[in-house]
């Protein structure tokens, strides 16, 4: 009877925890997109300064207090569709998108791009927030240069 009590508990403890993932599959899907870290995102940019960086903030919050990453391209979430066109030569290209920290905006424009065929779209996680608080700098746009 011993013999049988191991091999039972572990059957069940691997059909529960199985059960158990497929729940959470089920219920929290795959990304379509990668995430990276702001200290990745800092190395990428380092080893290739030219890398397209979309900044998906409004132009307000692009220009504000926080500024933004350096040569990043403000296109606010809301026009990102109007400009698929436009950005379609970096289509088969890696390239940084990013947003806040705190809100869906940068996982949205992320979405969006993977379901546009930018399958090498790689969102900065918790976007200029995490970026800013890991002590990398940004560029603040000076006001009335133009």
């Amino acid at each position: 009877m011993r013999r049988l009590v191991i091999p039972c508990a572990l059957l069940v403890f691997f059909s529960v925890a199985l059960t158990g993932c497929n729940w959470y599959r089920r219920h929290f899907p795959k990304e379509p997109f990668r995430r990276i870290k702001a200290a990745v995102a800092y190395e990428i940019v380092r080893d290739d300064p030219t890398i397209l960086i979309i900044d998906l903030r409004q132009p307000e919050e692009f220009q504000g207090d926080t500024g933004h990453l350096p040569h990043a391209r403000n296109i606010p979430l809301a026009r990102l569709p109007y400009v698929l066109r436009e950005i379609a030569p970096y289509r088969e290209e890696t390239f940084l998108v990013y947003c806040r920290g705190g809100d869906s905006c940068g996982v949205e424009g992320a979405r969006l791009l993977a379901a546009s065929g930018f399958d090498d779209a790689i969102l900065i996680d918790r976007g200029i927030d995490a970026w800013i608080r890991q002590g990398y700098k940004t560029v603040l746009t000076v006001q009335g240069a133009e």
